[in-house]
């Protein structure tokens, strides 16, 4: 879902990066890290842009997006009450994706092997931790595993 969202909006003319930045009004987050295994190599995002904002009792992040803009990076979307662990399953709003080399890889809805976890969230920071042994290439057969996610993001 998240893929899609932003491969949408990149036909449209818009960046991760507008994207990330949210509505007028949100408190953007800028500082914050993620550090993962890409298929088993050390990698470290320590850039950041998203937005947490409330909708209906819950806290969504739309797209978290850590590395830099146009290039390899990991991105993030929640849609949550609380922390704790995140339905993967659920059809909108949660989903764990890469993009590498201009390719997009990301959880399959409804199929196990991917976990998320909010351990914080507030409309001013959010961080937890993801384990995704297998993100699929969007419209391809190729995969890529991102697994002991680390990241945080906070409002700089």
């Amino acid at each position: 879902m998240l893929v899609r969202v932003l491969a949408a909006a990149a036909l449209l003319g818009f960046t991760a990066a507008s994207i990330a930045q949210g509505p007028p009004g949100n408190t953007p987050l800028k500082a914050g890290s993620a550090t993962l295994l890409l298929d088993g190599k050390k990698v470290t995002f320590d850039k950041v842009q998203g937005y947490v904002l409330e909708s209906g009792g819950s806290l969504v992040v739309p797209a978290l997006v850590f590395g830099p803009t146009g290039g390899d990076n990991l991105q993030l979307s929640v849609l949550v009450k609380g922390p704790g662990p995140v339905d993967l399953a659920q059809p909108f709003g949660n989903g764990i994706a890469f993009r590498k080399g201009g390719t997009f890889f990301q959880n399959e809805k409804g199929k196990p092997g991917c976990t998320l976890t909010v351990t914080r969230i507030s409309r001013t920071e959010i961080e937890g931790t993801a384990e995704c042994p297998t993100l699929k290439e969007l419209n391809g057969s190729r995969t890529l595993s991102v697994t002991g996610v680390k990241f945080s993001a906070k409002a700089g």
